[in-house]
């Protein structure tokens, strides 16, 4: 499978104003050998937060970009855009196409409770896979993969008509008792965003219309 890197940040007022000053890092990505493709979105939860998703042919190719003579002060560039930021990369075990051309996608970061597992949150996890199709309104498959920079966190993707429709099916058997054994072995941080595909990024407007 493809490395996905993820990386998400606190967009200054001019950024939310205007989401097409980060236009250029998306156009420099999109001429690199190697990227396969960029998606973008503000978070729904806090939308100061941008969250980029860059997938990468090979590990190879990302280390080969940072290596080219122009990477360092087309970074420095971009300082004034972003700050907080945090960089994951994750080989996930599905391909992520249908959650990130969803209306919402939803990244939950999970981390095996004190006195608790991997594998058991592996067998939750896979618990709730085999049971994706019972589930209104969701976009599978779900991904599944470790941070490398972290190896004792592991992110869960997938997508979702909305984010209602995301913590309805919570409240629907089994997911609903399959849940709760999750939430008994780990400690999982949920977000959603609203991605947009290349370099359209949309506006982003207060209420419950997003970004469009």
């Amino acid at each position: 499978m493809p490395l996905v890197e993820i990386v998400h940040f606190s967009a200054p007022e001019a950024l939310i104003a205007r989401p097409t000053l980060g236009d250029s890092f998306v156009d420099y990505l999109k001429k690199v050998d190697g990227c396969l493709g960029v998606s973008r979105g503000f978070q729904l939860e806090d939308k100061s937060r941008v969250f980029l998703f860059i997938t990468w042919k090979t590990n190879e190719h990302y280390e080969k970009m940072r290596q080219r003579a122009e990477y360092p002060s087309f970074m420095a560039s971009l300082k004034p855009l972003g700050s907080d930021i945090f960089i994951q990369h994750i080989y996930f075990d599905v391909d992520i196409d249908n959650a990130f051309n969803a209306p919402i996608t939803e990244i939950t970061t999970i981390k095996a409770k004190e006195g608790h597992t991997q594998e058991e949150v592996n067998a939750v996890v896979s618990e709730i896979r085999a049971n994706q199709h019972l589930v209104k309104g969701g976009h599978p498959p779900i991904a599944w993969g470790q941070v490398k920079q972290t190896p004792e966190l592991y992110i869960l993707i997938i997508g979702w008509d909305s984010v209602e429709a995301h913590f309805a099916s919570h409240k629907e058997p089994p997911i609903e008792t399959i849940t709760m054994k999750l939430i008994g072995v780990c400690e999982p941080e949920t977000k959603h965003v609203a991605l947009r595909s290349g370099r359209s990024m949309g506006v982003l407007v207060t209420g419950d219309a997003l970004m469009r």
